[in-house]
């Protein structure tokens, strides 16, 4: 590890480590806002064949991110930090760029037979999406050292300033009245410009980002690293596999309306990933030196995910119509059902992240492995059915499906081996209220209230009804955090 790293790693203090933290919620916040926010002017323009391009560069670039990643960012920044032999911030670019060259290629094939088969929309998507893809692992792999120092947000600050740029090259070629391909090619430049500003502030600390690394640590870091990638990519797949179905037998036009679904619902599971950030570190610890105190932190946990869980899904499932209008406009008035479908399966995934976590804690990972596989199985399955007779709530029911199928395996395996003592009653009466609010508020927008007023009124009968339900308990958690800041 280098001087310039050691040096970051001892001054790192628990303020420095939770402004980091805030940091990166707001750096993810960005990144999931302004695409929506782009896919919205992209719409509200009435650009839906551009719609359905963008909308497929973005899940490329997803796709390619968790796919080129490989699990490197967090297995090198512990390698730096235990200051393993060979190991270097330079060497870890020069290893990712080795994993991008296989993926780069395959991208590059799909996007030729794209092209020859007269699809050219889709060529476009798959060309831009695969530039981001391995630009952006670029430059990710140049954060393991600023993780190693605890200085993450210095990169999150630069994402943030490159996706805020990303979006306003969105509205400048809108306005400009520029081609649909100029749009779509505004997402690898955003990614381009998160390369050259996050290796100017490795250079600039003395991090080393454009060593040379010939030591033949590589292959171990690898080697190290596949599980955790192999996890990564199927955890992301199971999900998102029905994008590529929808594209196959809908087109590109749909596969816009249904990204416009899923920008909205990136931002609804953004809280559960920001909760985990701060949540898993503590689980972890209490997990080696006090067993009933991580017993009760994970009840905590448990019952926090399913209060937020609830709140956001209520909110969204009102909220859908008035929603998908601003994003889209009336165009889009049928991804309001879908919308609907992905917010119940959003409830599912926040227990199925939290309780794959505690898989993690448990050594199970091969395990969770397994239920993904499950899960994608099922949701290709299911998608290829339900696509061609509903479309896209078929699509989303899917998706939700195969979330609700994880989240029970994964809820299953853990209650059966970690004996956690979750307490599932209260959660059962939360659900069970949340359904009810979310139900009376849906008649009364059938009868004419406005959906605005039944979300803020629905919103407000699930918080004062989960407060009364958690009594003490919870005003005194309240509280505790309300003093901590």
């Amino acid at each position: 590890m280098t001087d310039a790293v050691d040096q970051r790693v001892a001054g790192t203090t628990p303020r420095r480590m939770a402004l980091a933290t805030v940091v990166q919620g707001l750096a993810r916040f960005a990144q999931l806002s302004t695409l929506a926010v782009a896919s919205a002017l992209i719409a509200r323009h009435e650009m839906a064949s551009v719609l359905g391009t963008y909308g497929l560069a973005v899940l490329v670039l997803n796709l390619i991110q968790t796919c080129g990643d490989w699990g490197l960012t967090p297995i090198g920044a512990q390698a730096l930090v235990d200051g393993e032999p060979g190991v270097s911030p330079g060497g870890l670019v020069r290893i990712r760029a080795m994993v991008q060259a296989p993926i780069a290629g395959l991208c590059v094939v799909a996007t030729v037979i794209a092209w020859s088969t007269g699809h050219n929309d889709v060529a476009t998507g798959l060309a831009a999406g695969a530039a981001a893809g391995v630009i952006g692992n670029l430059a990710a792999s140049m954060m393991a050292p600023f993780q190693a120092a605890h200085r993450t947000e210095v990169p999150a600050w630069i994402d943030v300033g490159s996706r805020v740029a990303g979006l306003g090259m969105v509205i400048l070629a809108i306005a400009a009245g520029a081609a649909g391909w100029v749009v779509v090619w505004t997402v690898p430049a955003m990614t381009l410009l998160d390369l050259l500003a996050t290796a100017y502030a490795g250079h600039r600390r003395g991090f080393g980002v454009w060593e040379v690394d010939r030591s033949g640590a590589g292959r171990r870091l690898l080697r190290r690293a596949t599980p955790l990638a192999v996890l990564n990519i199927f955890s992301v797949l199971y999900l998102r596999a029905n994008s590529l179905v929808v594209l196959a037998v809908l087109g590109t036009a749909s596969l816009g309306a249904y990204s416009l679904v899923f920008r909205v619902v990136d931002v609804l599971v953004l809280a559960p990933s920001l909760f985990l950030i701060v949540f898993f570190p503590v689980l972890v610890r209490l997990r080696s030196i006090d067993l009933a105190g991580y017993r009760g932190a994970c009840q905590q946990a448990h019952d926090a995910f399913m209060a937020i869980g609830c709140a956001l899904t209520l909110a969204t499932i009102l909220a859908a119509h008035p929603l998908i209008r601003l994003l889209g406009g009336g165009e889009y008035l049928g991804a309001v059902t879908p919308l609907r479908i992905l917010a119940v399966a959003g409830l599912a995934g926040f227990a199925n992240a939290l309780f794959s976590q505690l898989m993690i804690i448990e050594g199970l990972q091969a395990t969770i492995l397994r239920v993904s596989v499950v899960a994608l199985a099922v949701n290709l399955g299911l998608s290829v059915l339900l696509v061609h007779t509903d479309q896209l709530n078929g699509a989303a029911t899917a998706a939700a499906i195969s979330e609700i199928l994880g989240a029970a395996m994964v809820i299953g395996i853990v209650s059966s081996r970690a004996k956690l003592g979750i307490r599932w009653r209260r959660s059962v009466l939360v659900v069970l209220g949340a359904s009810a609010v979310t139900a009376a508020g849906l008649v009364a927008e059938h009868i004419g209230v406005s959906a605005i007023v039944t979300t803020v009124v629905g919103t407000m009968l699930f918080a004062g009804g989960w407060f009364g339900l958690q009594g003490q308990q919870a005003r005194a958690l309240l509280a505790h955090y309300v003093r901590q800041g």
